[in-house]
């Protein structure tokens, strides 16, 4: 999973509910190994063309990917290739526990 920074920034619905949301976060890092959560931060130089694009799949039970037959392969090739290069731009571990940190302090700062 990935996340911009700047979106752990942002208060949607409330600054309670980002903390809520940002504990769950700092939580799942902490308490589950098997869980990797990349965060883009605001300072990361982003080298690669890309449209703005939205991008999701389902999975069947056996959790492969299902894709929509309709979809252009070049779209989803540029999507998967994009995602690939985020991923190298975001950082994991302590140093995403730390952004959660101060993402967490900015919201608690602004009134909880």
């Amino acid at each position: 999973m990935l996340i911009d920074e700047a979106a752990l920034r942002v208060t949607v619905g409330s600054s309670e509910v980002m903390t809520t949301q940002i504990r769950h976060l700092m939580n799942i890092l902490t308490a589950r190994a098997h869980v990797r959560i990349g965060i883009i931060p605001l300072n990361a130089e982003f080298l690669a063309p890309a449209d703005s694009f939205e991008f999701s799949y389902a999975t069947d039970s056996d959790n492969k990917r299902i894709i929509d037959p309709f979809e252009d392969a070049d779209v989803v090739e540029l999507v998967e290739r994009t995602f690939d290069l985020l991923a190298t731009t975001a950082v994991y571990g302590e140093e995403a526990h730390a952004i959660l940190a101060r993402a967490l302090a900015s919201h608690t700062e602004s009134g909880i």
